[in-house]
């Protein structure tokens, strides 16, 4: 988390429209501490179980949640995709998957559970070759034009 604290300071210093969402963890010994909970965030995971038909994509879901201000949901998920994507590229940052990414209410992605990262991984096996997570479903969100 200093390391994504650090870099938002130096996206902000240099006006570089980029969103990371830092939280706080605070360490109560080797092995344990607390994590600051992110409220009104729900999971893509989670998303995905409960569309609620079959034909669902995550662009369905932003186009119909966000239908009052798609275009700024939409600016929010971009802005957010290319902050962890620089994260997770510099520090190598591994398990990336639809549990451990979520959604807030503005439409920003926020990342959590960074135990793999710096080339650290069970057994140090090399278990993702993508250096950050970029779904055809991303894409999707990024090219979405707004009904009119």
């Amino acid at each position: 988390m200093q390391l994504m604290k650090r870099m938002k300071q130096v996206f902000a210093i240099e006006n570089v429209p980029i969103y990371l969402r830092p939280y706080e963890i605070f360490v109560t010994s080797s092995n344990s501490g607390h994590i600051e909970f992110v409220p009104n965030t729900t999971s893509v995971d989670y998303l995905k179980k409960h569309f609620p038909k079959k034909d669902w994509t995550l662009a369905t879901f932003f186009k119909k949640y966000f239908c009052k201000d798609f275009e700024s949901a939409q600016l929010n998920f971009i802005e957010s995709l290319a902050g962890y994507s620089i994260f997770s590229y510099v520090f190598k940052v591994k398990d990336r998957h639809n549990g451990n990414i979520l959604v807030d209410p503005e439409g920003h992605l926020i990342h959590i559970d960074f135990g793999f990262f710096l080339q650290n991984s069970p057994g140090n096996l090399e278990f993702e070759n993508a250096p950050f997570k970029f779904t055809q479903e991303y894409l999707d969100i990024i090219m979405e034009k707004k009904d009119k």
